[in-house]
């Protein structure tokens, strides 16, 4: 979707995708980090530089003892339906 090989993506931080001028960019990753399924319409950055129209679902990730370890998220390309609104 975002034009990345995962052999380029790895490792790096989510500046590689987060919009630079969007100070909330981060705000579904704290909420979920603080245990909260989140769902959100928002844009990212594809490896060319242009901007996608997102759906974005984030769910915290949890150690058998019910600790927050990570993040799950989901992409999903909502372009075309932006384009139809």
């Amino acid at each position: 979707l975002l034009g990345w090989p995962a052999e380029q993506a790895l490792g790096r931080g989510l500046d590689l995708i987060l919009p630079p001028d969007d100070p909330a960019a981060l705000s579904g990753l704290r909420r979920a980090l603080a245990g909260e399924n989140v769902r959100e319409e928002t844009v990212r950055i594809a490896r060319d530089g242009s901007p996608i129209a997102v759906l974005v679902t984030k769910a915290p990730v949890r150690a058998p003892d019910g600790t927050i370890i990570g993040v799950a998220s989901v992409i999903r390309d909502i372009r075309a339906r932006k384009a139809a609104e």
